[in-house]
């Protein structure tokens, strides 16, 4: 399958950047209603039918936290099984609000009910408490913290220090597709349109050269852009400011492995 690196727009974040990035696709998706945090069944098909052409391999830039549900639309189009590593201050593994409707929050859960091929899920940077509130059976909790088909490092783990022992749980024969949500970075690195962590860039690139140096990368996605619905402000200027370098720096950093003879 053909790599096709892609912006797709939600709410018009990245139509000043499409003529800049040449080779990219840009995608706009502001025609389809129904998307905002909360995704109908008839805004998937839509999106589902407009994704089809493209396929999973590449790197996705998806407009804000709001649209983090679409991993799970490129993850569900991988035939073979692989490990989904995503990157965020949230667990995004909430209980749905209402049957059939997909949301930001709980993305996480619904690729874990319906995705068998996605043989582990490793997240990144989530506070301690949001994963214990995640699992609240005792024996499960005990399950992911050790590392089964969930493997949790939180942001208290980070600070603490080496996550290394959770990136060892990753089954290596399995290849991965990374997401990554900006708001586990803090606020001077990337501004999101939620609260957000405390990793650094540079604690980021660390833990991607670890686990990409051996293992073969489907695709990755980048979410966590500024909002534009209050306008041009003094903080949205700063925000497409900060996101704008921390995109391509991992644009770069992930555009690397892609480019790694055997990894793509």
């Amino acid at each position: 399958m053909k790599r096709t690196d892609m912006m797709i727009d939600f709410t018009g974040v990245y139509e000043p950047a499409r003529e800049k990035l040449p080779g990219w696709v840009w995608l706009d998706l502001r025609d389809i209603e129904g998307t905002d945090m909360y995704c109908s069944p008839e805004a998937a098909d839509a999106i589902r039918r407009r994704l089809d052409p493209f396929g999973f391999r590449g790197i996705h830039l998806i407009d804000s936290g709001n649209y983090h549900y679409m991993t799970g639309f490129f993850t569900e189009q991988i035939r073979q099984p692989f490990a989904l590593v995503y990157f965020d201050h949230h667990t995004d593994m909430q209980e749905p609000m209402a049957a059939g409707l997909l949301s930001c929050g709980d993305w996480v859960r619904e690729v874990l009910r319906s995705q068998p091929l996605a043989r582990q899920i490793l997240m990144i940077g989530p506070e301690e408490k949001a994963v214990r509130e995640a699992f609240p059976d005792r024996r499960q909790l005990h399950r992911v913290l050790e590392g089964g088909r969930v493997i949790a490092v939180s942001r208290q783990t980070l600070l603490k220090g080496s996550c290394r022992p959770a990136l060892a749980r990753l089954r290596p024969e399995l290849p991965l597709y990374i997401s990554i949500d900006k708001d586990v970075l803090g606020r001077q690195y990337a501004m999101t349109n939620w609260d957000q962590g405390t990793m650094t860039p540079a604690r980021m690139n660390q833990i991607l050269r670890v686990l990409l140096r051996r293992r073969t990368l489907l695709g990755a996605d980048i979410c966590g852009e500024y909002p534009l619905d209050e306008g041009i402000t003094a903080q949205s200027i700063q925000a497409w400011k900060l996101n704008r370098r921390e995109n391509r720096q991992l644009v770069e950093v992930i555009g690397r492995f892609m480019r790694q003879e055997g990894k793509y």
